[in-house]
């Protein structure tokens, strides 16, 4: 890794040009494998507007992002965000304002046709790392679901195929998201102490609740879960960091005479009520193997989570966050 993602993406324009030329030495010297999936993300943006004078006259690319191994996943991502909702690749297509052209769309469905492949190849092997069997388990449930739809009639054939390939790209989208996370603090998990109470967020954490509670678009096939709100202090790309905040300034104003619930908090924003579980288990690849891991974040419907909203013992973090004990 030669920069983190928050030094790439708050740079000068100085050094922008210099972060640059610094890939480019990687790339020409051969020495990409050690870039983490934040790099390869900027990369595979950044090269698209990169240009040189061909022979001849005209302009070409300096570097072409389809032409490198080490981008395929970050290509990946980039191909489903542009087309998640035209994955049959029909014009128009905008890439921000610019309307691109049909040999460049062309383009673009024959390395996402090279490129879905090698991800399914990926999430159905029988042999996984930990990151990719819990995006696995988030997936099969889902496919569990859509079949269960399909049993009934809810779907064509073509729909539900349509449909698994999208639960195919959401896994895609949510291990990249997850991978680069963890790549950039070069760690498998972000721990934290609160007096004796070590919490622990790691590979589940972040896919579960991704998978469960956010991107209503592909996991809203599951009608039994709730999705959450926009929270200004919740971000989904830096997940695990936002709840170690938000959990820690639970704790930090918490009541003197506050007794650690071993197994949730509560608290509200602008009147919506949300719960964060977490469990005491073993922790691995820890050296202290004990801890809670932070297991699920989401919104508060259920007659049953209602009742453990506790109203007589509050504070006010601000005007709109509240925390219950």
């Amino acid at each position: 890794m030669l920069y983190t993602r928050e030094a790439l993406y708050n740079h000068t324009p100085q050094e922008g040009i210099i972060a640059i030329q610094r890939y480019f030495h990687k790339i020409y010297s051969k020495e990409t494998d050690k870039l983490c999936p934040h790099e390869c993300d900027y990369l595979a943006i950044r090269l698209r507007s990169i240009y040189k004078e061909k022979q001849g006259g005209g302009e070409e690319r300096v570097l072409e992002p389809y032409d490198l191994p080490f981008l395929s996943e970050a290509i990946l991502k980039y191909l489903f965000l542009l087309y998640f909702k035209n994955l049959d690749f029909l014009q128009p297509v905008f890439a921000g304002r610019i309307e691109l052209s049909k040999e460049e769309i062309y383009s673009d469905k024959q390395k996402f046709d090279e490129l879905l492949p090698q991800w399914r190849e990926k999430l159905h092997a029988k042999k996984t790392d930990r990151l990719i069997h819990e995006v696995k388990l988030e997936y099969l449930r889902k496919l569990a679901i859509l079949k269960k739809q399909y049993a009934i009639g809810a779907y064509g054939w073509f729909l539900f195929r349509r449909k698994c390939m999208e639960q195919e790209l959401n896994a895609f989208y949510i291990y990249f998201t997850v991978k680069a996370f963890f790549k950039n603090i070069k760690r498998e998990y972000i721990d934290f102490w609160i007096g004796d109470k070590r919490f622990v967020a790691d590979y589940y954490t972040y896919v579960h609740i991704i998978s469960r509670h956010y991107i209503a678009l592909f996991n809203g096939i599951d009608t039994e879960k709730t999705f959450n709100d926009s929270l200004p202090f919740i971000d989904p790309f830096n997940l695990p960091s936002s709840l170690v905040k938000v959990i820690s300034d639970y704790f930090e104003i918490a009541p003197v005479v506050y007794t650690f619930n071993p197994e949730y908090m509560i608290f509200s924003y602008k009147g919506e009520h949300y719960i964060i579980w977490w469990k005491e288990k073993c922790i691995e690849n820890s050296s202290n193997a004990v801890g809670y891991e932070i297991r699920t974040l989401y919104t508060i419907q259920s007659f049953n989570d209602r009742q453990r909203i506790n109203n007589e013992s509050t504070a006010n973090y601000s005007d709109d966050l509240i925390f219950f004990y």
